[in-house]
């Protein structure tokens, strides 16, 4: 097998199903070796032991997590610069919701990476930690900066830009979960984010926002 970026993927998505189906301590180098099809020193010339590889799929989640935000118009790397964010309309606020959760609650490798957290955080409560840190606080953190954006150019009224942010992620998070123990609530999911977002925008946004 050829030694690209794709072999390097393939080493992450092999130990997160391993992990998830496994437990992170049940899993040796060898035994994700042999599932990817390469030899042991073949991974070790990416990854120098097991918990690399762990730490490369938390980078890989949170890279690709950031880069289907950036698509959805909220770009991680330009928070920051709040003169650049977009004032979104209602309908694109939807829009992005629902791509949103569709990407994390429904993605393979996101659903993936909780299932692994999950079963792994009574055994390695750093690795909920982890999560939490950037799947979580990160995200309100993010959307506080898009919310204190929106309040700089008068598209919703003065708040705390990080309490709004919290009322504006939660559902989705809460969603996200609902679904992960029951995937039928996928339709419904959608619905409770589509009102959420139409709700939040009534009580917040002023009357110059689309």
């Amino acid at each position: 097998m050829a030694e690209g970026k794709s072999t390097k993927d393939s080493y992450l998505i092999e130990a997160m199903k391993l992990f998830a189906e496994k437990g992170y301590d049940s899993v040796g180098v060898a035994e994700i070796a042999q599932a990817v099809g390469c030899t042991t020193s073949a991974l070790y010339k990416h990854y120098k032991n097991k918990r690399a590889l762990f730490d490369a799929i938390v980078e890989k989640s949170r890279t690709e997590f950031r880069e289907n935000m950036a698509r959805l118009k909220v770009n991680f790397e330009v928070m920051s610069e709040r003169e650049s964010l977009p004032v979104m309309t209602v309908e694109e606020q939807v829009a992005m919701m629902r791509d949103l959760f569709l990407a994390v609650a429904f993605g393979d490798e996101p659903k993936l990476f909780r299932r692994l957290v999950e079963q792994e955080r009574c055994r390695h409560p750093e690795f909920a930690i982890m999560y939490n840190e950037h799947y979580v606080k990160e995200q309100i953190k993010s959307f506080s900066g898009l919310m204190e954006a929106w309040v700089e150019k008068g598209a919703i009224v003065q708040r705390d830009s990080y309490a709004l942010a919290v009322e504006y992620i939660s559902p989705l998070l809460v969603m996200i979960v609902c679904c992960d123990n029951d995937p039928s609530m996928k339709q419904e999911a959608l619905s409770v984010l589509e009102r959420h977002v139409r709700v939040f925008n009534q009580i917040n946004r002023k009357e110059v926002m689309p």
